[in-house]
C-alpha cells in the first residue's frame, strides 16, 4: 500500500506527515535500504526500524544491568561494555551496529511525535499521573506538558 492510500484511510495524517514519511526514502542510503527491490514501499522500511529500534532499546537495557556475577552470597549487577560492543560496534557487527543506533533514534522520533499528537488528552485537568507519590503527580504532569509542548514542532 502507497502512502497516499494509506492517508486515504488515516484522516488524521497531516500533510507535513505524510511528506515526512516520503522523504524517509530521501535519506536512505541506497546502499543500506532494507527495501532494495525497487517499489519496496516506505512502510516496510519504517516498520522495519521501528522493530530495529525495539530491539536495540532492549539489548542497551540489558547491557547496561547485566547479571556479572552470581555467587552464593550475592548477585553483582552492572554495565557490560563487551556485550554493548558485541550488538553495536562497527567492527563486531559488520557495520550493522550504528545503523541499529540510529534506528532506535528513530523509534524514539517517532514515539515522540505521537505522543505530542496525544497533547490535548494530557492537558486535560481529568487527566492525572499516578505515579506513587502523590505530591510528585502534579510536578511530573507538568513536566510531561512541558515536553510535550517543545515536541510539538516535530
Amino acid at each position: 500500500m502507497n502512502i497516499n492510500l494509506l492517508a486515504e484511510h488515516f484522516i488524521s495524517i497531516s500533510d507535513e506527515t505524510r511528506e515526512a514519511l516520503l522523504s524517509w526514502s530521501k535519506h536512505d542510503d541506497e546502499a543500506e535500504r532494507f527495501c532494495v527491490v525497487d517499489g519496496q514501499c516506505v512502510e516496510k522500511r519504517a516498520f522495519y526500524r521501528l522493530i530495529s529500534g525495539l530491539h536495540a532499546s532492549i539489548n542497551i537495557h540489558l547491557s547496561a544491568r547485566y547479571l556479572l556475577d552470581d555467587s552464593w552470597f550475592q548477585k553483582k549487577w552492572g554495565h557490560n561494555v563487551s556485550e554493548f560492543r558485541q550488538r553495536f560496534d562497527t567492527e563486531l557487527t559488520a557495520g550493522e551496529g550504528p545503523k541499529r543506533l540510529r534506528n532506535l533514534y528513530f523509534l524514539y522520533l517517532i514515539e515522540l511525535r505521537a505522543l505530542a499528537k496525544a497533547l490535548p488528552f494530557f492537558q486535560q485537568p481529568s487527566f492525572q499521573l499516578y505515579t506513587g507519590r502523590p505530591e510528585e503527580d502534579q510536578k511530573h504532569k507538568e513536566l510531561l506538558l512541558h515536553i510535550l509542548q517543545l515536541a510539538r514542532p516535530l
